[in-house]
């Protein structure tokens, strides 16, 4: 509450005033007429002190009445206060800060939050932004994907085309090696897909590479990356 609405709490209406000084005067002449056959000041000191003495009273009064009513009302006025201040916390969405950057690896020296895409693919909430730094990526995030997005309106982003690799050969193989015996066939030669979209929309993936995710002997799974069931957008 500002400082101007407690000021005006306090201060009384305006049928219960203190009196004015224009008041003040006409009722100090008016008490001097009643006084003017007196012969002596000192009558005329009597007189303005009972003046005086009344005004006092009446002043007071007003003071106690008006705090009174501010002591019965206060309570009411705090605990409306406290609770617009519940219904604004628990109204307020936990995603209300809108899209997030989840940051993978590293980039110009800045780290991110996660060492795989899958780990901020799975954090990530609608909207959000993955922001990939350079680096090969031998991700298992499901048994037969490299990076399995269920989550909708999520953004993948590779920082350079070239030197963002999702790699499906062996992890400590040299970078989408050729070599047969470095290969993921998946379990049991099932084959795998590098980044499978799976039944959900609004998903893009953009500025990466994806290389050496093989199908099994009858041709299933081999997907570099594969929308399966929802929107995509790819770039």
């Amino acid at each position: 509450m500002s400082s101007s609405a407690w000021l005006w709490l306090e201060t009384p209406s305006p049928h219960e005033k203190l009196m004015s000084l224009y008041e003040h005067v006409e009722q100090l002449e008016a008490v001097q007429e009643g006084v003017s056959s007196m012969s002596t000041e000192d009558n005329k000191a009597d007189a303005r002190r009972a003046f005086e003495e009344v005004w006092n009273l009446k002043n007071a009064a007003l003071r106690r009445s008006a705090g009174r009513r501010w002591y019965m009302i206060r309570p009411a006025f705090l605990a409306l206060g406290l609770g617009v201040l519940l219904a604004t916390l628990f109204s307020v969405p936990l995603h209300a800060a809108g899209p997030q950057v989840l940051r993978v690896g590293s980039f110009h020296g800045m780290a991110g939050q996660f060492q795989t895409i899958q780990a901020a693919v799975n954090a990530a909430q609608p909207g959000d932004w993955i922001l990939i730094g350079p680096g090969d990526y031998h991700e298992q995030g499901a048994s037969n994907d490299g990076v399995l997005v269920t989550t909708p309106n999520i953004h993948l982003r590779g920082m350079d085309r070239n030197l963002v690799l999702v790699d499906g050969t062996l992890p400590g193989a040299p970078a989408c090696s050729s070599d047969p015996v470095l290969q993921d066939f998946g379990p049991n030669g099932s084959g795998r897909n590098g980044i499978e979209v799976l039944k959900t929309d609004g998903v893009s993936v953009e500025n990466l590479t994806v290389c050496n995710f093989l199908s099994d002997n009858s041709g299933n799974n081999g997907n570099e990356i594969w929308f399966n069931g929802g929107l995509c957008r790819c770039l």
